[in-house]
């Protein structure tokens, strides 16, 4: 398989007009041909739904979204070889980062061009499979910035908990999954169970510098008051020596 790897992905090309993703092969061999995407590790390639082709030499993808994270897998009995032909030399059409804050996630896509996408808060189960949560589509009617949100609660915080990005308005496109990212925001994500001892601490310690404050303040007029009453017995004192 080793031989032949080189050779099969020496055949493998994009036409920009036609946005066709396309494979051929000088001689036929048996091969199956996917379309994945990459995770956000560059670790695992999960394939797209509706890709595979079991071909002796020629695959043709149509309306296809050019994202460094879209891949091409060759399957053989020899095993299987990645490759993904927009990771270099191509900018991204559409982008995405997520932010966390109190109880919500925070998405904003950025594009370059008129697209529909859909974004998801997901809970991975494992390395090939996200079960949805909650979706939500966003639909960029120009070039600029487009924000969705999830409410999420902050004790839910887990390095699993990702999010989906992915266009609707092409037939293959990358998913961009980011995972952890409220956990990682939020350094310390505290249990729900800590919370009412750490409240009660705080009042208890507001309210001991509150009594102390009020208390240092009422001793200070009070001396006060003692310096008048023994300045006037002094000078009265004298008036009556006279």
């Amino acid at each position: 398989f080793k031989n032949y790897t080189e050779e099969l992905w020496n055949g493998v090309t994009y036409n920009h007009i036609s946005q066709e993703l396309a494979w051929q092969l000088s001689c036929p061999f048996n091969v199956d041909v996917t379309l994945c995407s990459m995770d956000e590790n560059s670790e695992h390639c999960i394939d797209l739904q509706d890709s595979l082709y079991k071909v002796p030499f020629q695959v043709k993808y149509s309306r296809i979204d050019p994202h460094p994270k879209l891949c091409m897998k060759f399957t053989t009995d020899k095993g299987s070889s990645v490759r993904c032909p927009f990771a270099y030399g191509y900018l991204p059409a559409w982008n995405m980062s997520v932010t966390g804050q109190l109880n919500k996630l925070q998405l904003k896509l950025l594009t370059q061009d008129k697209a529909e996408f859909k974004v998801a808060l997901c809970n991975r189960t494992s390395a090939n499979k996200c079960d949805p949560i909650e979706e939500l589509y966003v639909t960029a009617g120009t070039v600029g910035a487009y924000s969705a949100v999830f409410n999420f609660p902050q004790e839910d915080c887990d390095s699993n908990i990702c999010v989906q990005g992915w266009r609707t308005d092409v037939e293959y496109s990358a998913r961009v999954q980011i995972c952890g990212v409220f956990c990682k925001q939020n350094v310390t994500c505290v249990p729900p169970q800590f919370l009412w001892p750490m409240a009660i601490t705080a009042i208890v310690l507001i309210t001991v510098t509150l009594v102390i404050f009020t208390g240092y303040l009422l001793f200070r007029a009070l001396q006060r008051t003692n310096q008048k009453v023994f300045l006037y017995s002094s000078q009265l004192s004298r008036s009556i020596d006279i």
